[in-house]
């Protein structure tokens, strides 16, 4: 008598369906196609309510007509609400940007003067000072 063939060693696909290792219980989902994200000179932001630092030091300077330092040009400015600032240090950033201001190449209408501590003034003042760098 011929003996029917096991074929109980043979792995069956369906064997590990309903499994927990195999995550078949889950749904095919495709992943999403990727949207471009709009550029940030798509959508520019609106400065008009912002004033430089160097318009709100020129207006100070220009109102208290004496040298002060960065850090009184900025109290002034925040006292008299010219601006606004949420750093930490905005009088080295005011300091950083009219050194910069006075080393370009054309006149700047600000000087620095060398006093302790390191002032600044307007041009037209026609202050004396030794470096104007």
């Amino acid at each position: 008598e011929v003996m029917p063939y096991d074929y109980s060693y043979v792995n069956d696909p369906m064997d590990n369906v309903g499994d927990d290792d195999n995550n078949s219980d889950e749904e095919y989902v495709p992943p999403k196609p990727k949207r471009n994200k709009p550029s940030l000179k798509q959508t520019p932001t609106k400065r008009k309510d912002k004033r430089s630092f160097k318009n709100v030091a020129y207006d100070v300077l220009k109102k208290e007509m004496r040298p002060l330092p960065a850090k009184d040009i900025i109290a002034i400015a925040l006292r008299d609400d010219l601006f606004s600032t949420t750093g930490k240090t905005p009088e080295h950033t005011l300091a950083s940007v009219l050194y910069k201001d006075i080393q370009k190449g054309d006149p700047s209408v600000f000087v620095k003067l060398n006093l302790k501590p390191v002032a600044f003034a307007l041009r037209e003042w026609n202050c004396h000072t030794s470096d104007s760098t």
